[in-house]
């Protein structure tokens, strides 16, 4: 789940791969860029991460890229919750 703000993403490189520039760029559904050259850092054996802020309720795409090269495009969507007798419900697809 995502939430507004800040937002640790984590990545897996291919194969694992270590010692890799890897990073990212996060564009909105209208394909406009929200953040460019998003850098990752490497976490542990091919596990890269990074520190997003996510700006308003929306769908995102994340590129990633790995040495420059495009590998990977993932979407994500941050729905706005909603507080009902003290419990966070969110609205929104239902899960599974």
């Amino acid at each position: 789940m995502y939430v507004l703000g800040a937002n640790r993403l984590f990545y897996q490189a291919s194969g694992f791969q270590v010692g890799l520039t890897v990073t990212g760029k996060l564009v909105d559904k209208n394909l406009i860029a929200v953040q460019n050259n998003i850098s990752f850092k490497e976490y542990e054996d091919g596990i890269y991460y990074a520190d997003v802020s996510i700006p308003r309720y929306d769908s995102y795409l994340m590129r990633m890229f790995e040495n420059g090269v495009l590998k990977l495009v993932w979407s994500l969507q941050v729905d706005q919750p909603w507080i009902q007798k003290g419990l966070v419900q969110y609205r929104g697809q239902p899960l599974g």
